[in-house]
């Protein structure tokens, strides 16, 4: 009940509730948090040139990468549609980050499906800032990603508020 059927990672209810979860105990313990989000760019394209099976597995495959660069202690959800979620406990805003820069580079070296080619994914990042809730930060992560789609996709943005340091060289809102 907790388990995308098709990609196999977390859903969007298994995702509230360790969201919830972690922004709590991160709170409490004054622990670092960071949300990362996701989308595949021109998702549409794919599923309108290739069709949906091949699209279904180009989420399959996305969903696997992402896995590949998580710890036991994170969690991969799919978000809705083509948009994932990677919940990253202990985790400074300059770490999560990096760890974006390496899934997208990976995805511009490497197809994740031969037939469709190169495929580019966007990032927004944020990390809990005091006081804040599951919301507030789901809010800021969405709002970052929303800004590397606008700012022309295949990069990674971080939402930053005040008496966080933000990672050099990416652009933050």
């Amino acid at each position: 009940m907790q388990i995308d059927p098709l990609t196999g990672v977390g859903n969007r209810r298994q995702l509230d509730e360790a969201l919830a979860a972690e922004v709590e105990r991160s709170q409490r313990h004054h622990r670092l948090l960071c949300l990362l989000m996701t989308d595949l760019d021109y998702f549409k394209d794919i599923n309108d040139r290739y069709g949906h099976a091949l699209g279904n597995e180009v989420l399959r495959c996305f969903a696997m990468l992402l896995r590949e660069y998580c710890r036991q202690s994170d969690l991969v959800a799919r978000f809705d549609g083509e948009e994932f979620v990677m919940l990253l406990p202990g985790t400074s805003l300059k770490n999560a980050v990096a760890r974006a820069e390496r899934i997208r580079q990976r995805l511009e070296r490497q197809p994740l499906a031969a037939q469709v080619g190169r495929v580019t994914a966007s990032f927004g990042i944020a990390m809990l800032g005091r006081d804040e809730e599951d919301g507030d930060l789901m809010r800021r992560a969405d709002q970052a990603l929303y800004r590397s789609k606008k700012e022309g996709r295949n990069r990674i943005t971080q939402s930053v508020v005040a008496g966080q340091d933000a990672a050099p060289d990416v652009g933050c809102c």
